[in-house]
């Protein structure tokens, strides 16, 4: 690999890492998560931009493990659940959203008990998972940790939603689960499902169950763990690569309980590299990664006056080097729920009727900013548990299109490998146009995203646009009735009056007839062009019209219409770059809405047909 393609290599991986977005911090995450529901009616709604309280349908139940969903385009609240029961839109209980098994069965509940997964491939269909807590019975069995699934469609009742008849209470795991729950977007428009085992299972286990358009797997992607727990909360890195586990109280000597640190990788489901960064009774509420991934917060129950939340510094492999970076942020009212959402960290706190927050969690010590009771919730209502809503994912896909060694012909048009008018494009320069129009050398690159059968794909197209060669614009040479060009190129077609000559595409041409000749070469780079108009007047006396006067035609480039000024009568034709005629005719106005983007020759000829002049003119988008 040559050292030039080796840097521009580099340089294109600097520009996709630098454009990656994270999971959560694209507006699609943000619209989707922004209802949260809690156990006694209250609930918050970030639609405005800022967090207003609401009154939500839920009153009591399990407590714990509350989840909500709205519409990932338009952010507006399509149905949630307490794992009993799920409510519409209008708070009104769904037709047949009543008596799921799973998460306060028996009035047993889960701290995470409930996780909305939208379906790949189905986009107005959902899974709702309901994850029951230790001791649950149902059917007048005796369960661990038992977990449930049923499936929404957003079109049925009216477009108010219901579950689909039949898709109601299916058993996906009654193993003896703890009560982490979690969901992960995979690398391919698939989601995992990741949960966690206690020790009667035999040893503590990662469960990760696979999401895809076919269905979920059956069986999970089994991954060993270290600690055993019917209590827990789970947490994911917004680089979807690391995983955080808070085991639950210590009631018995034999819970291993505490905070841990393990790799995920999405493409596998498979959790490794699991280290202790906290022991004892550590970890007892919930958990949260800082924005960029750098900073782990957790509460710690150790304190003999109550709970305290800790931060640690994780972007090291090195557990002693973590532990070492424990700082305590503050006391809390209680135990946390916690919520990374738009680069800020929410916390419930016990049983109280207000959410805190962490402002800059990014920022170690006492910068990250710790406040209490930032957001009160409607009077007569409460958060009650230490849970927060959970956290919605949707599928994704991620592609990088590399345009590498492209020529430069004069300008240059860049274009997105997928075009619509309802993606929203953002260029190198912080262009939201669809296209960008250059004339110079460089790296250029545009990310986007669109949605394809529920999935959220998000594209990066780079282009490294080089310099053309030196090779000049093509001149016809005449010596009698033979034509050749002044300069050698790769390719030849020749032209006469505006169409092309059949097998006409060797270095010379020998004219055989009288008539404008022209010719449209292209170089070792690709990049085509076209000569201006010769007129062989007879097969002995050849010459050239040299006509001075100009072509005045305005805007250019142009969107909508093209202006020409030119005499009375004149011809005007329209070329694309391979020679074929667009449009010919001698009207003074030239409509190009229905003209794809691009470069084209404009030529004029007099009302006896000879050439006058020719242009170049470029066609671009209207917003533009």
């Amino acid at each position: 690999m040559s050292k030039f393609l080796l840097m521009i290599v580099m340089l294109l991986a600097n520009i996709i890492t630098q454009a990656q977005p994270y999971y959560n911090q694209t507006k699609a995450f943000l619209n989707e998560n922004n209802f949260w529901v809690f156990a006694h009616r209250a609930g918050i709604d970030f639609s405005s931009g800022t967090a207003v309280s609401q009154q939500t349908a839920i009153n009591g139940g399990s407590g714990e493990g509350n989840a909500s969903v709205s519409d990932w385009e338009k952010g507006s609240l399509l149905f949630y659940s307490n794992g009993d029961s799920i409510w519409n839109a209008n708070h009104q209980a769904m037709p047949n959203g009543f008596g799921l098994y799973g998460n306060g069965t028996s009035g047993i509940s889960s701290r995470q008990g409930v996780c909305i997964v939208p379906v790949p491939g189905q986009s107005s269909q959902y899974y709702v998972f309901s994850l029951s807590g230790q001791g649950t019975i149902f059917k007048n069995q005796t369960h661990k940790g038992s977990l449930f699934y049923s499936v929404v469609d957003r079109t049925l009742d009216g477009g108010r939603g219901d579950i689909i008849p039949g898709k109601k209470n299916i058993a996906l795991d009654t193993t003896s689960l703890s009560e982490a729950m979690i969901a992960i977007a995979g690398n391919n428009c698939d989601i995992w499902l990741l949960v966690h085992t206690s020790i009667d299972f035999g040893k503590p286990l990662y469960k990760a169950y696979h999401i895809t358009e076919n269905g979920i797997a059956s069986q999970p992607v089994l991954s060993d763990g270290r600690r055993d727990a019917f209590q827990g909360w789970l947490s994911v890195s917004p680089t979807r690569n690391r995983i955080a586990f808070g085991s639950g109280i210590n009631f018995l000597p034999t819970w291993n309980c505490g905070m841990e640190l393990a790799t995920f990788n999405p493409a596998e489901g498979k959790v490794s590299d699991i280290i202790t960064i906290a022991n004892g009774d550590a970890g007892a509420g919930g958990c949260s990664f800082s924005p960029d991934g750098k900073m782990l917060y957790f509460d710690d129950l150790s304190f003999a006056q109550g709970v305290h939340i800790m931060q640690y510094k994780i972007d090291t492999p090195d557990s002693a080097t973590i532990a070492s970076s424990r700082y305590v942020v503050g006391a809390t009212l209680g135990g946390n729920g916690y919520k990374l959402y738009n680069d800020t960290i929410y916390m419930t706190q016990g049983l109280q009727p207000s959410i805190s927050t962490i402002v800059q969690p990014n920022l170690a010590g006492s910068a990250c900013n710790y406040k209490q009771a930032t957001i009160t919730l409607p009077i007569g209502t409460s958060a009650q548990a230490p849970t927060l809503c959970a956290e919605v994912v949707r599928p994704l896909s991620y592609s990088h299109s590399v345009l590498l060694d492209t020529a430069l012909c004069g300008s240059y048009l860049l274009n997105p490998g997928v075009q619509s008018d309802d993606i929203t494009y953002t260029w190198n320069n912080n262009s939201s146009n669809t296209s960008m129009f250059i004339e110079g050398e460089g790296i250029y690159w545009v990310k986007y995203n669109y949605s394809t059968g529920g999935c959220l794909h998000y594209r990066i197209d780079s282009f490294v646009i080089q310099k053309r060669s030196t090779e000049p614009f093509p001149v016809i040479n005449v010596d009698q009735d033979l034509l050749s060009t002044t300069a050698t190129y790769t390719t030849y077609q020749w032209m006469l009056d505006g169409v092309l000559i059949e097998n006409a595409t060797n270095p010379t041409h020998r004219a055989t007839q009288n008539g404008l000749y022209r010719v449209i070469v292209s170089d070792s780079y690709g990049c085509i062009d076209t000569a201006d108009n010769y007129e062989v007047t007879n097969q002995t006396g050849l010459h050239i019209i040299n006509n001075p006067e100009k072509i005045h035609a305005y805007p250019n480039p142009a969107s909508a219409q093209l202006y020409i000024e030119s005499n009375e009568g004149s011809i005007h034709m329209l070329y694309r770059p391979d020679g074929r005629i667009i449009y010919r005719g001698s009207d003074k106005i030239l409509p190009l809405q229905s003209v794809a983007n691009g470069i084209y020759i404009l030529e004029i000829r007099s009302q006896t047909g000879q050439f006058v002049n020719s242009q170049k003119i470029i066609k671009i988008s209207e917003q533009q």
